[in-house]
């Protein structure tokens, strides 16, 4: 940061100096001295002109990399402009470049100032939501309560509705607003739907329509997104969770004093995540309680596996540790996998995309071109049919296209 703001400065200084350099050059070479009479004066300054006009017409500036860097003459650089070309006649003044780079140090000073001087908070306890929610409340169960009301459960650990699926869904997308203001949210992005669709197209049957699909469809495909989202952090942090675990089983520490090191130590998800099951074994649950309730609230598909090995080891014993680095190296193996597929069927992707997008360009080029190419036929009936048609053709190509280039290990 500090050899930032020295080459900011050095930056503005250089431009700076080569500025009045060259505003000195202009005056001394323009300006004419009268030391005599006031008709000489005259003769002196038509001579100057004449000269001037015979002169082919140049804009002189500095060099920029002599000035930057200070090699080479110091002398300014010709640059053949011709003044009365309407194409050419935008001149550059050097002084609003000055003003951006003094307007760039500046900024680089403030951010160097806070964050020398302002950024004092601890790291530790901004890992996680659940370390940021500890140094609030001192209780590890109120912060327990707390993190399960964020997440659509009851005091207990138990679900709030009755809609199971639902509510799991909620639950595995990590949103931590909470049930009833995100029913809140879908109630009032639903009328906002309904009234601009009425407003625009003046069709209540329409507008009706709009609402239900944004209180239901909208909300449930974005929940869908959020918790595919969360799992695949989950997984990609998981393994180094797994490796952790199986360090600290090797120094002799416990299985439950191993999880809350994850809870310690890793960011969101898999943080706050280990820290409840961590807290939940401290206030009485078993730990093949608290891991069940860890995969309720995840739903990955490597959890069961972990869940299963330390579940056999806490019946019959066995070694813990090798176990994990082996389902850890398992783990990475796969995600190896994956990401060699997904370069393989790169080209696939691209194909998919650009037969997908080509269409709908193509109709808005048209639109654009020519309006009353489908302006004509766009109030026949025929046309909302046709159209309607090629797009579910379409839509299943695309899922067929899909399903060619993803695959399931």
């Amino acid at each position: 940061m500090r050899l930032e703001i020295l080459l900011t400065i050095g930056l503005v200084r250089s431009w700076l100096g080569t500025f009045v350099g060259f505003r000195r050059a202009s005056s001394n070479a323009t300006s004419f001295k009268c030391r005599e009479s006031s008709s000489s004066c005259v003769l002196a300054g038509r001579r100057t002109a004449r000269a001037i006009s015979r002169r082919p017409e140049y804009a002189r500036a500095p060099s920029l990399v002599s000035s930057l860097w200070g090699l080479g003459s110091r002398a300014p650089i010709l640059i053949l402009r011709n003044r009365s070309d309407p194409a050419v006649a935008f001149d550059f003044n050097p002084i609003y470049l000055v003003w951006l780079l003094v307007a760039t140090s500046a900024a680089l000073t403030v951010e160097a100032v806070y964050l020398l001087c302002v950024s004092t908070v601890s790291y530790r306890s901004q890992i996680n939501r659940r370390l940021m929610l500890s140094k609030e409340q001192e209780d590890r169960e109120s912060v327990l309560v707390e993190l399960r009301r964020e997440r659509g459960l009851t005091k207990g650990g138990n679900y709030q509705i009755n809609f199971v699926a639902l509510n799991r869904l909620i639950l595995q997308s990590g949103i931590t607003m909470g049930f009833a203001r995100l029913v809140g949210i879908v109630a009032v992005t639903s009328v906002v739907a309904s009234v601009l669709t009425l407003l625009f197209r003046n069709n209540l049957m329409e507008a009706i329509f709009v609402g239900l699909l944004s209180a239901t469809a909208l909300p449930y495909f974005v929940l869908r997104i959020l918790r595919g989202n969360r799992q695949k952090k989950f997984d990609a942090q998981f393994p180094d969770a797994l490796d952790t675990i199986a360090r600290s089983l090797r120094a002799g520490h416990p299985v439950p004093i191993a999880i809350a090191m994850v809870g310690r130590e890793m960011p969101d998800p898999i943080g706050s995540e280990f820290g409840m099951v961590s807290d939940e074994i401290t206030y009485g649950a078993d730990l093949e309680t608290a891991m069940r309730n860890l995969y309720c609230r995840v739903g990955s598909d490597d959890l069961p596996l972990f869940i299963t090995a330390v579940g056999i080891q806490g019946s019959t014993g066995g070694n813990l540790g090798e176990i994990l680095e082996n389902l850890s190296s398992v783990i990475r193996q796969r995600f190896k996998m994956r990401r060699k597929i997904r370069a393989l069927a790169a080209e696939g992707r691209a194909s998919a995309m650009i037969l997908s997008a080509l269409p709908i360009g193509i109709f808005v080029v048209i639109q654009m071109v020519a309006p009353d190419f489908y302006g004509a036929v766009w109030h026949e009936h025929l046309t909302k049919v046709l159209i309607s048609f090629a797009v579910a053709w379409m839509a299943i190509g695309n899922l067929i296209m899909f399903k060619m280039v993803n695959f399931r290990i």
